[in-house]
């Protein structure tokens, strides 16, 4: 749609190749958060299907207007988002926000063509999607492992754990 040969895109494998089938691509770009879906190049925002009707569905659909969303992006509300103060899901739109900011700066530069960023690893799919935000402690044993674990925290619970709790 609108496409002209040789013009560059980012896409997003939406499924991996099976046997002979080759990968599934989409346009349609998705960067999940831990309360957020960031859709860039899409004005559309929402809550997710999940969340289910009353007066919680009514309140994230009033803070999706308080959030900064900017122009040509939309957001959905996820599960885990469902409750979560308004401060959370800012902070959440934030990291996404400055991470499409690398990956689309990361497409600018010569050479590409590539892979600008790989499936999430077990530990970031473990911490966004999985941890609870009030567990006291992670054991990990791998100091590299611990280091990403920490990192991940900061972003996703920067006030929730002590440095010396991974």
């Amino acid at each position: 749609v609108g496409l002209k040969p040789g013009q560059e895109i980012l896409v997003q494998i939406t499924r991996d190749s099976i046997g002979r089938k080759g990968p599934a691509l989409t346009g349609r770009i998705s960067l999940p958060g831990r309360y957020l879906v960031l859709t860039p190049n899409s004005e559309r925002s929402g809550v997710s299907r999940r969340i289910g009707q009353g007066s919680e569905r009514d309140r994230m659909r009033k803070l999706l207007a308080d959030l900064a969303v900017p122009e040509g992006m939309g957001i959905i509300v996820r599960t885990a988002g469902e409750s979560q103060p308004v401060a959370l899901l800012k902070a959440d739109l934030q990291h996404l926000l400055a991470e499409w900011a690398a990956l689309t700066a990361k497409a600018a530069e010569p050479g590409v063509p590539g892979v600008l960023r790989g499936e999430s690893d077990v530990a970031e799919r473990c911490v966004r999607d999985i941890m609870p935000a009030d567990v006291s402690r992670v054991i990990v044993d791998d100091a590299r492992m611990a280091d990403r674990i920490r990192h991940l925290i900061d972003v996703w619970y920067p006030q929730t754990l002590p440095q010396d709790a991974v």
